[in-house]
């Protein structure tokens, strides 16, 4: 073919090839068949169940292993000396003189020896307690801290109404865990009120900002021997109290709303018991990894970094009352992960 018979020919061939034909036809869409849509149906519902199977093993683990530890009272007891309200959100205290600009005691003031217990001076000015929140928490989560708190309803009427001193840094406690050692009197007399008689919180009034040896001197006077809390008084205030954890936790550590009951409240008990500062120094490093965990919303990361948690207690005299409450604690934040 000679070269113009071939640029006459090219429009046509370029348009051939361009219009629809058997070479270019599009595939036609099949709609799926009905074994199809039930055979993807069934692989649903499959993996609802297996999630939920999972979600109960969890959640089994977990009660067994709560129980198991309600039967060795010494080292339930011996934990309550290993708290850390010096990292506590300085609103929910009263204690601000000697808080930093977070509401956080320095690092400076946490460094002193446990019989460092001389009182505070209260500010003027106290910081803001978080604002209490209505997020739910599960049942399983009240349990656990109520257990390393006080044990049980039956165990509390028998050893907790009277005031104790758990040990350590602790002060004077009342009901569900309530350290007066770390509390002003105004903010105890605000925390107890309408539930504690007046003569009560007179005698324990005192008491307040006074912690180790001067704590464990004052648990032993008659006078703060005589004051009983009955179990529906701090269960009372521990239902008045805990929406302020719970409020303490959502405001340390974004997106809590995003979390099932028993992650949050894995959450809560963390903070009930070592404070809410995620500051990322040496003994607080996972708090800060747990913030940064959920901000990005990788819930995933949290249970290892709870666990992680452990090499601080590892090693210390009475404290592994600790290690098993940061297991439990991670157990049931994996728990919630499955809901």
């Amino acid at each position: 073919m000679r070269r113009r018979d071939v640029m006459r020919a090219a429009p046509a061939a370029l348009a051939l090839a361009a219009s629809p034909g058997p070479l270019h036809a599009q595939p036609t869409l099949q709609p799926p068949s009905a074994a199809e849509i039930e055979a993807r149906a069934r692989a649903a519902r499959d993996a609802i169940r297996d999630r939920m199977e999972a979600r109960r093993a969890k959640l089994e683990d977990f009660r067994g292993h709560l129980l198991r530890l309600l039967a060795d009272l010494p080292l339930l007891e011996r934990a309550r000396g290993f708290r850390e309200l010096e990292y506590r959100n300085a609103g929910l205290t009263g204690l601000s003189a000697a808080f930093g600009p977070a509401g956080i005691i320095p690092a400076s003031a946490r460094s002193l020896p446990p019989a460092w217990a001389k009182p505070l001076k209260v500010a003027e000015a106290v910081p803001t307690a978080p604002t209490p929140s209505s997020l739910p928490i599960s049942q399983d989560a009240r349990d656990l801290i109520i257990e390393f708190e006080v044990s049980s309803a039956a165990i509390y009427a028998q050893r907790h109404q009277a005031p104790t001193w758990p040990g350590g840094n602790s002060g004077v406690t009342i009901g569900i865990g309530f350290d007066l050692g770390w509390c002003s009197p105004a903010a105890f007399a605000k925390a107890w009120s309408g539930i504690l008689a007046d003569p009560q919180a007179s005698a324990l009034s005192p008491v307040c900002q006074l912690k180790a040896d001067q704590a464990e001197a004052q648990a032993s006077q008659p006078t703060i021997k005589a004051v009983k809390v009955t179990w529906d008084q701090a269960s009372a205030q521990f239902t008045r109290f805990l929406p302020l954890i719970v409020g303490e936790t959502t405001s340390a550590f974004a997106n809590c709303d995003g979390l099932a009951a028993e992650s949050l409240g894995a959450l809560v008990s963390l903070v009930y018991n070592r404070g809410s500062d995620h500051s990322n120094t040496p003994r607080r490093v996972e708090m800060f990894n747990i913030a940064n965990l959920m901000t990005a919303k990788d819930y995933a990361g949290i249970p290892a970094q709870i666990r992680a948690m452990k090499r601080l207690w590892q090693d210390v005299p009475g404290a592994s009352g600790l290690v098993e409450r940061r297991e439990l604690e991670a157990k049931l934040f994996e728990a919630g992960l499955l809901a």
